[in-house]
């Protein structure tokens, strides 16, 4: 995978089980925008053919921000550098799934906004390291508490032990 990915704007990394590819905004969008530019289509085309010899991996498609506000003419369309992270990541595993064809079943899309940054905001090479998209490609023991529950499971209803009332719903608790 590094070798058919890896460049100063795609990177590669391991950490606790978890393979990252790391992607720098400006490959895969304009400022403050959440369509995939032509650029960025062809690196999610190649991750995605490395993902179709792994049809086992779970995948979660992570964006960032760097902590500057969205500029006026957008907040429209994305209020906060969450929503815009959040778009971002849709954008990208729409693009995996709906013309790469990745199965959905194995993709996620999380933003975390200015939230998590690799390195200080205060530069603009630190803001710019920021705004990316994360793959991360799960393990499979990394996957247990996204899978699909079991038959009984979905069928158990919940009982008064568990502080649910009927439907499951969780029953207000009672002061002294």
């Amino acid at each position: 995978m590094r070798a058919a990915l890896e460049s100063k704007d795609v990177t590669i990394s391991k950490l606790q089980g978890k393979l990252t590819v790391n992607i720098l905004d400006h490959v895969l969008f304009d400022s403050g925008e959440a369509d995939l530019k032509p650029e960025g289509e062809a690196v999610l085309t190649k991750v995605a053919a490395i993902l179709a010899q792994h049809p086992e991996l779970k995948i979660h498609v992570i964006g960032h921000t760097d902590n500057v506000p969205i500029r006026a003419t957008a907040r429209p369309r994305f209020p906060s550098n969450w929503e815009l992270s959040t778009a971002r990541a849709t954008a990208a595993v729409r693009f995996l799934t709906e013309r790469a064809g990745v199965e959905p079943t194995r993709l996620g899309a999380v933003g975390y906004g200015e939230f998590r940054p690799v390195t200080d905001n205060t530069t603009p090479e630190g803001r710019a390291r920021n705004r990316r998209i994360a793959i991360t490609i799960l393990p499979e023991e990394l996957v247990g508490a996204d899978s699909k529950p079991t038959a009984d499971a979905q069928s158990s209803p919940a009982t008064p032990s568990d502080g649910a009332g009927p439907g499951g719903t969780l029953a207000p608790v009672q002061g002294p």
